[in-house]
């Protein structure tokens, strides 16, 4: 199958990181934090133990279920993923879930996290 947004053979890894609009969202947040986030860092996160790898393992596997789902109902709505319209639905839902961490999440890493990718993004 080919990926209807650039043409590319469309795999779990193209859909989530390699796409055009994928790899936007993901350029963004590599420059949020100051490192590149890898493909690696999608599959198995950052394994030392640690409140901050913790924290950050929780908002790529967020980032990641964001982009795919978004990708999914392009699909089903058969519509075309942009780099604009998928990252302003990854900002909506970091903003959604920063507001829930906030509100109930006891590891205040986690939170910090989630803020500042919202604000900056």
């Amino acid at each position: 199958m080919f990926c209807k947004n650039c043409g590319g053979v469309e795999n779990i890894a193209h859909l989530l990181y390699e796409c055009n609009d994928s790899s936007f969202v993901w350029q963004k947040l590599s420059s949020i934090f100051g490192f590149k986030i890898a493909w690696k860092h999608i599959v198995i996160g950052f394994y030392e133990n640690s409140d901050t790898n913790d924290s950050m393992n929780t908002l790529i596997s967020f980032v990641a279920l964001k982009i795919y789902k978004y990708k999914m109902k392009c699909r089903l709505d058969n519509i075309s993923s942009t780099n604009d319209s998928l990252y302003n639905s990854v900002k909506m839902s970091l903003n959604t879930y920063q507001y829930i961490v906030e509100n109930s999440y006891e590891n205040i890493q986690t939170h910090k996290l989630f803020k500042k990718a919202y604000k900056i993004m």
